[in-house]
């Protein structure tokens, strides 16, 4: 390829620096020289290997009789012509299947191609001046075992200023975390659902008269379930820790208070929403809770809040850790609940 390249600029070199100078007239063989020069740049340089014979041309559509290419390889891809009256006409390809190429808004026919005219396609170099280093302009690059590492960076180089809006997208795996907390009371039982994909989770309890129990719903899946179940009388807190694997990266906080007292009896907060209901801005008529408890609990409402901020639930998750407080106590004590803006807000509090 090297020496291709080389020869190639070479020719053009030559033709510049003989036949444009100041005693060289201007004629159809210079410029002719000249683009046969750079024409042969553009194949080495953006050639996507394949050329081809036209069989049949119809309008947009030409047919050829050469190796298969399979459906779309060619789409956003350029059809430049080698031969004939349309000879070093460029099409943008909007369509290709293993036999035809397709190019929408382009009139092949009427530019003079015809049956027997050669081809080749190159990246795009129509729209875009060049392939564009996506799946459909750019040719495989066969990188050497561990050639992109740390060492090859500056230290913070590849952050959210180097790459263009949504170009890394939630499609990419990564892992996210949930907790959830309350207090249950002697007798009762609370059922918690995590997520699909889920590490085991860090739990607590007093050992004493709390168990961990297999969770009471009969489901075919692999989503995340577990009870916590008080052996006692007295009132407990509960509290647990997860991590999984997701995809999304929207934000939901659940909360159960107590009508009359205003306190936070459970909170359920994890950095997606409960398994089934990702993408909602709000709970279906049939919601089904990631908290519930047996018996059910009576004179209290839910607090169900999708796509949560993500600084917020930051805050509120962190804040807990830090404090060392379950998050259904830190969010009694420390937070109002502001029905308007449908968040939890920290309380003008001066701590003695």
């Amino acid at each position: 390829m090297a020496a291709e390249i080389f020869t190639a600029l070479s020719a053009l070199r030559m033709v510049l620096d003989s036949e444009t100078d100041a005693d060289s007239p201007d004629n159809e063989t210079t410029f002719a020289a000249i683009r046969v020069a750079i024409e042969s740049l553009f194949m080495i340089l953006l050639g996507t290997g394949f050329n081809g014979t036209v069989a049949t041309v119809a309008a947009h559509i030409i047919t050829h009789a050469d190796a298969a290419q399979g459906t779309d390889t060619h789409v956003g891809r350029t059809t430049v012509m080698t031969s004939g009256a349309a000879k070093g006409n460029f099409y943008t390809i909007d369509d290709s299947s293993n036999y035809v190429l397709t190019h929408t808004g382009d009139d092949l026919e009427a530019d003079g191609v015809e049956i027997g005219d050669t081809f080749v396609v190159l990246y795009d170099i129509k729209t875009n001046t060049g392939h564009t280093h996506d799946d459909i302009n750019a040719a495989n690059i066969d990188l050497a075992d561990n050639s992109v590492d740390s060492e090859h960076y500056a230290a913070n180089s590849i952050d959210t200023e180097h790459y263009a809006p949504a170009s890394v997208n939630t499609t990419a795996v990564k892992t996210g975390t949930g907790t959830t907390s309350g207090d249950c009371t002697g007798g009762s039982e609370v059922e918690i659902t995590m997520q699909d994909y889920c590490f085991f989770p860090h739990t607590y309890g007093v050992i004493a008269d709390m168990r961990m129990n297999p969770s009471n719903t009969s489901a075919a899946n692999y989503i995340g379930m577990f009870c916590f179940y008080v052996d006692g009388v007295t009132t407990r807190a509960y509290n647990a820790y997860w991590r999984y694997i997701t995809s999304s990266d929207e934000p939901f906080v659940y909360s159960i208070r107590d009508k009359a007292t205003g306190e936070i009896v459970a909170v359920w907060a994890c950095e997606d929403p409960p398994p089934g209901y990702w993408g909602l801005d709000k709970p279906p008529a049939d919601f089904v809770p990631p908290v519930r408890f047996t018996p059910a609990l009576t004179n209290v409402e839910e607090i169900v809040l999708f796509k949560y901020p993500k600084a917020g639930y930051r805050e509120l998750v962190d804040r807990s850790k830090t404090d060392k407080v379950h998050l259904h106590d830190m969010l009694t004590a420390d937070f109002d609940y502001n029905n308007d803006s449908k968040l939890f807000t920290a309380k003008n509090l001066v701590h003695i």
